[in-house]
């Protein structure tokens, strides 16, 4: 039967979406934010993970791949935010995420300063480093979609400066000032060039943008951000593994 004897109306979309299979935590994982570096293999045109359009300073979505420029940047709201101790094998041994510590004191007691690089060293030779996480939803016209970002090493002045301009935020309720959720603001993320003399890299950039609820579809998307927050502290949201992109304690 050719398409156009095809009599086709597109509110089935809306009648069909219940027929979706039931899905919990353990079939989905929220994706990461990433800054592509030099040694990204998503910038490397002979590399399997190459991406088209990827370059140094762009900003990747590991779900979909999606790329976005550093530079234009995108738009997101803070959700949830966690600092934990990361595990990994160094580069040259093959790289990858060993263990994800949380904030346990025993495994930091263990570690000592790197002494070629800083930063911490566990006597089996991997590094621990310490990692800020922030839950946030993308945020494109009145489409929003969660994601996580994790910010080390050279990111850390930037997950400082993301924290404390949340909680600069001051807002006057009926018993005087109080600070708002995360979520009450919206913010702009680029990325910019840092080098030393020991290399050159990209770094995020983190800038107020709207409250929440004056973007559009602004009242949907707090209420959705609210949920997720609910959903992260009840323990029901498992997020995808960082990858090496996220591994920037020896990006140099």
């Amino acid at each position: 039967m050719s398409n156009e004897m095809v009599q086709f109306d597109s509110n089935l979309y809306y009648e069909d979406a219940g027929s979706n299979e039931k899905l919990d935590r353990n079939d989905l994982a929220i994706p990461r934010l990433v800054v592509l570096q030099a040694l990204s293999p998503q910038v490397q045109k002979r590399d399997a993970a190459y991406v088209e359009g990827a370059e140094t300073g762009c900003i990747l979505n590991t779900a979909n791949n999606a790329i976005y420029d550093g530079e234009k940047g995108l738009f997101v709201v803070p959700v949830a935010y966690r600092r934990t101790y990361m595990e990994w094998k160094p580069r040259k041994d093959g790289g990858g995420l060993v263990k994800d510590h949380g904030l346990n004191q025993a495994i930091v007691a263990q570690a000592f300063k790197n002494p070629e690089k800083g930063g911490l060293k566990l006597p089996n030779g991997n590094d621990l480093v310490e990692t800020g996480e922030h839950y946030v939803m993308i945020i494109s016209g009145e489409i929003f979609s969660p994601a996580i970002i994790s910010m080390s090493s050279t990111q850390l002045p930037v997950n400082k400066r993301w924290n404390t301009l949340v909680s600069q935020i001051t807002l006057v309720g009926p018993q005087g000032q109080f600070n708002p959720p995360r979520f009450y603001q919206s913010y702009k993320l680029t990325t910019a060039p840092k080098q030393n003399e020991k290399g050159s890299w990209f770094v995020w950039c983190v800038e107020y943008h709207l409250p929440t609820v004056e973007l559009e579809n602004g009242k949907a998307i707090y209420i959705a951000c609210r949920e997720l927050k609910q959903q992260i502290t009840d323990g029901k949201v498992q997020v995808s593994p960082p990858t090496t992109e996220n591994q920037d304690s020896d990006i140099l």
